[in-house]
């Protein structure tokens, strides 16, 4: 049979598929170099579209760079560039402002109907517990313009976190290993040093106005919405690249450890440049211990010690969660608002957990729903339990 497709492939013009059949076959046994020449022969035709994306595929899997560049240049292989592989050629050839495009480009193309709706619906619900737990009425109308800047920043700083994999993984190509250790020094060395370095880039163009307005507070509920703009730009290519079950690990305590992460080393940050002398110490200490958490968060996570299903995970968010309660706290003022903060806490978690809830259940069954968004119920109850021990908030006045 494939003596007959090679001779089907090799006629004038092609028998169509023949070429393209080869191709898979040549690829399932990883023989790369060999599935090229078919797929590009499968690519002549002008609708064999996925023919020519493989051709496209296969050349960037082996590096190919002379070759995609060639591709690249060809009229009929325009739409066979992912913005992604577009973006990594741009990235191999060291051309910067093709780069920052395509990786805009993939942010965007990972964007679906229903993990806008999943994430944006968190990022509201975030921002308004945010606004009422730093106590924004107690600031001007400048407050709020600066926490929404904020989130703005914080959606653009996951654009250099992308340039940072990409330059990674061409220029140090490091892998997380098959052991708990290994991991762990893979995911702070590079998920958690890259994500709270590009956040707090991004927040530096609002740390002048911040410390010549003075207040310890702003810095925190400002710093912490750029934490909440880096979540919900993540939270896109993980729901839409997992059916939304990446939201039941994602729809609380993630986006929450970015809050916490983010909200603690910007106030510190702050501190440390008005105070300055000593309180770089306390920036420094702050800023490695976020680094840390967060790596070590990921990493217990994706390949949990003793198979604990991510406890070990959970109790890091824990500690970390209280710790920024705590900062919170200190810095509040007494005030008796109409709403108290514990039923604005109390009522947008449960929300959070329903909505999550009322989307796996349209996925698959209420059984494989309520499964799938434990992870979620059990972040839910201990953000409330590390809120409630903090603040000994009463939910009504």
């Amino acid at each position: 049979a494939t003596d007959q497709l090679e001779l089907m492939a090799a006629q004038e013009p092609p028998t169509r598929f023949a070429n393209q059949i080869l191709g898979q076959i040549a690829s399932s046994e990883n023989l790369h170099h060999k599935a090229y020449p078919y797929f590009a022969r499968e690519g002549e035709f002008s609708d064999a579209h996925w023919a020519r994306e493989q051709a496209v595929i296969n050349r960037d899997h082996v590096g190919d760079l002379d070759t995609l560049s060639q591709l690249a240049e060809n009229p009929l292989y325009a739409d066979a560039f992912s913005p992604w592989i577009r973006a990594d050629l741009a990235a191999r050839q060291q051309e910067w402002a093709p780069l920052v495009k395509s990786v805009l480009l993939v942010q965007i193309d990972r964007t679906n109907f229903s993990s806008f709706i999943l994430a944006t619906i968190a990022m509201v619900v975030w921002g308004i517990i945010l606004l009422h737990l730093c106590q924004v009425t107690r600031f001007d109308k400048w407050t709020p313009v600066l926490c929404f800047i904020g989130l703005l920043l914080g959606v653009l700083s996951t654009t250099p976190t992308l340039i940072w994999v990409m330059l990674e993984d061409l220029h140090l190509p490091i892998d997380q290993g098959e052991d708990v250790i290994h991991a762990m020094v893979y995911y702070i060395a590079t998920v958690g040093l890259r994500e709270e370095v590009c956040k707090l880039l991004l927040f530096l163009p609002l740390v002048p106005i911040l410390i010549k307005r003075g207040y310890h507070l702003e810095f925190l509920l400002v710093a912490s919405f750029v934490g909440l703009g880096f979540a919900y730009s993540e939270n896109f290519g993980y729901l839409s690249g997992s059916m939304g079950t990446a939201a039941t690990p994602r729809f609380l305590t993630a986006n929450f450890l970015h809050i916490s992460l983010t909200g603690m080393s910007g106030l510190y940050l702050c501190r440390a440049l008005s105070a300055r002398a000593y309180s770089f110490n306390d920036f420094f200490y702050i800023f490695g211990i976020a680094i840390v958490a967060h790596g070590l968060y990921d990493a217990f996570l994706v390949r949990p010690p003793l198979d604990d299903q991510g406890f070990v995970a959970m109790i890091l968010f824990i500690l970390f969660s209280r710790y920024y309660f705590k900062e919170a706290n200190a810095l509040r003022e007494q005030l008796e608002p109409v709403i108290s903060l514990s039923a604005t806490m109390s009522f947008g978690i449960c929300l959070l957990t329903s909505v999550l809830l009322v989307f796996l259940g349209t996925q698959f069954h209420l059984g494989q729903a309520m499964e799938l968004a434990f992870g979620s119920f059990l972040g839910s109850a201990i953000i409330l339990f590390m809120f409630f021990r903090e603040f000994g908030d009463t939910l009504t006045r």
